[in-house]
């Protein structure tokens, strides 16, 4: 009886592989290998996960969907392919992170493997933010208010000087003017004056 016995727990003895553990940056897409020999013949196959104190079933499947004792289950995010002997996390974020187990019964037989996954956030980079477009500010309306009251005194002196150089120079315009017409009379007075003379000077020969 007691052989029988060990024979059965030798049978029976559960394979357990080394831990493997994982690192993942948020919105990868992870996949864990439990590729084991005789896995196309696994009755069930268990993919847990731990956190803590809570231990979660995430995945689960049957051979027999009809038996009783089993029922396949299926979570998003979770994908099981029991024949290619893996199962994927779809863009794992931190609540992803924790203890995986993956437990595969085959008759009497149960093969286990423990994987840890630790999924971390991106870093913040000052490179990534967008870069930061001046807009030019508009124009004060006190700054325009000061550039018209000095520009205005300085248009005003402007004509006022520009008025009084015309006039001086229309002036000396016209005196020179009066100038030319005084010597004008008196070359004709001469002319006249030198005419008579000349009359007078014959009057006498004569």
């Amino acid at each position: 009886m007691k052989l029988f016995y060990v024979v059965f727990m030798l049978i029976s003895v559960a394979v357990c592989d080394a831990e493997v553990n994982l690192e993942a940056a948020e919105g990868e897409n992870v996949t864990v290998s439990f590729k084991t020999a005789g896995l196309e013949r696994a009755d069930q196959v268990k993919i847990t996960l731990t956190r803590g104190r809570q231990k979660k079933l995430i995945a689960q499947y049957c051979c027999c969907v009809h038996r009783g004792d089993c029922d396949v289950v299926e979570t998003a995010g979770v994908l099981l392919r029991v024949e290619e002997g893996t199962f994927s996390l779809l863009s794992v974020r931190s609540n992803n992170t924790g203890l995986y187990g993956v437990i595969i019964l085959t008759g009497s037989n149960v093969s286990e493997k423990k994987v840890t996954l630790v999924v971390n956030k991106p870093l913040l980079s000052s490179s990534t933010e967008p870069p930061q477009t001046s807009i030019p500010k508009p124009p004060d309306s006190s700054e325009r208010q000061r550039l018209s009251v000095f520009i205005a005194p300085v248009v005003f002196i402007s004509v006022v000087l520009g008025v009084c150089f015309f006039s001086i120079i229309m002036r000396k315009c016209k005196s020179s003017a009066d100038v030319e017409a005084v010597m004008k009379r008196c070359r004709l007075q001469i002319q006249c004056l030198q005419k008579n003379k000349t009359r007078e000077d014959q009057l006498v020969e004569m």
